[in-house]
């Protein structure tokens, strides 16, 4: 518009036209676009639509990353759409919850609505919603996600909640220091607490509570990405965690996801709130004391009567791992892989269904056990003795043509 001030969309199309030698009769207006397909929704953006013969339609994204188009994965997860129902997400809103609408780093955006993400879940096929617990909800949803509460849950709240559970509804849920007493309450029935105080462990080049939580065996036995974590030496980043205890557990079996350290270098700080002036260190008067193994991330699961399936829950002791500003964060020296946490747990939750698992066996010839001598006969071999036969099977062929 700055280029060709007082001239009409078309005008403009016609000039861009011309100078990339283009037909500008094959270019059509957005009002003509909609009448095709209404892109607004998709911010006018590039992409695939599939469509049944039913008119039910599913979209398939490009992206803003190195591989730019949808793999097997998002492919499959969108072909998959159209066939089936796949579990549909609720985050729960009313109490200062974050929020999967808005684009602020502490929100959640990114990976439940971000279009051009590849691993946003609106991309890997599940559907979601903001929801109230004014209502009841069991039975409408999947799964339910509620990420840092401040304001107290009312007692009508918690008892929709609380049937939810009890119906065997999937749960994830992600609390933070200073707002354990809130977060208590909602996963009381649970048998959980987020303990008070945060965890810290000094460090050079960043603050005291800036954690990287290391999967387990635990997690990786129970979640794929969570194992691939552990060979490739990745952490999750949580930069303020609240430590949880798993002691008043009942009917649930319970396992370690992720843990804060595995030496006995960090403790639960009761004390210190400001890390960027202040020293930390253990204070016995206080009960701190170090700690190996501080739980930062659990994964419950149970048999509910009239449920096929396992009731599945993931409590973390940090909301901002898989905010917007943590899930984009690259920090030096840092292997940081928070959205493998993210469509591990989903995954997970999910029953398996979504994201689409496209791992393949590893192929059994990956090794090739040859010494000196044979390296040297597969040389001489490639090199000289295969270039020589074919130069000779070529001659016989061409003598032979002649002589006809």
């Amino acid at each position: 518009y700055q280029r060709y001030p007082n001239r009409t969309n078309r005008e403009i199309m016609v000039e861009y036209a011309r100078s990339h030698r283009l037909d500008s009769n094959k270019f059509l207006s957005p009002s003509q676009i909609r009448e095709i397909e209404d892109l607004r929704p998709e911010n006018n953006r590039f992409v695939r639509t599939l469509v049944r013969e039913s008119g039910q339609k599913s979209f398939l994204r490009v992206f803003e990353d190195a591989q730019v188009f949808p793999s097997e994965a998002e492919i499959s997860a969108s072909m998959k759409k159209l066939v089936m129902d796949l579990p549909k997400v609720g985050f729960v809103t009313g109490h200062g919850e974050r929020d999967c609408i808005r684009e602020g780093d502490r929100d959640y955006n990114k990976f439940a609505l971000e279009k051009s993400f590849r691993y946003s879940l609106i991309n890997q096929g599940f559907d979601f919603e903001q929801i109230s617990l004014d209502n009841p909800v069991a039975g409408e949803y999947d799964i339910l996600i509620i990420a840092d509460a401040r304001v107290a849950y009312s007692q009508e709240h918690l008892a929709n909640l609380e049937a939810f559970v009890a119906s065997g509804g999937n749960l994830l849920v992600a609390g933070e220091p200073g707002r354990q007493d809130v977060m208590n309450e909602v996963v009381s029935s649970l048998g959980v607490r987020f303990l008070p105080g945060r965890v810290v462990k000094p460090q050079e080049n960043f603050l005291a509570d800036f954690i990287r939580a290391i999967p387990t065996s635990q997690g990786g036995e129970m979640m794929f990405g969570l194992a691939d974590m552990r060979r490739q030496g990745q952490v999750v980043t949580m930069p303020g965690l609240a430590a949880l205890d798993y002691s008043g557990v009942k009917d649930f079996d319970v396992k370690e996801l992720f843990v804060a350290d595995t030496a006995a270098s960090a403790w639960i700080e009761m004390e210190t709130e400001n890390f960027i002036d202040d020293s930390v260190t253990v204070d016995a008067a206080m009960g701190e004391r170090m700690m190996a193994g501080i739980p930062a991330a659990l994964a419950l699961e149970r048999a509910v009567e009239g449920k096929e399936k396992l009731q599945k829950i993931v409590v973390l002791g940090d909301a901002d791992c898989i905010s917007n500003g943590e899930v984009s964060m690259n920090r030096r020296n840092v292997s940081s892989a928070n959205y493998n946490l993210i469509m591990s747990a989903f995954y997970w939750l999910s029953d398996e269904e979504v994201p689409i698992d496209v791992r393949r066996p590893s192929p059994p010839d990956r090794k090739v056990f040859l010494g000196l001598t044979g390296m040297k006969v597969a040389k001489w071999s490639m090199v000289v003795f295969l270039p020589v036969a074919m130069l000779l099977l070529y001659l016989l062929m061409w003598v032979r043509r002649r002589s006809r």
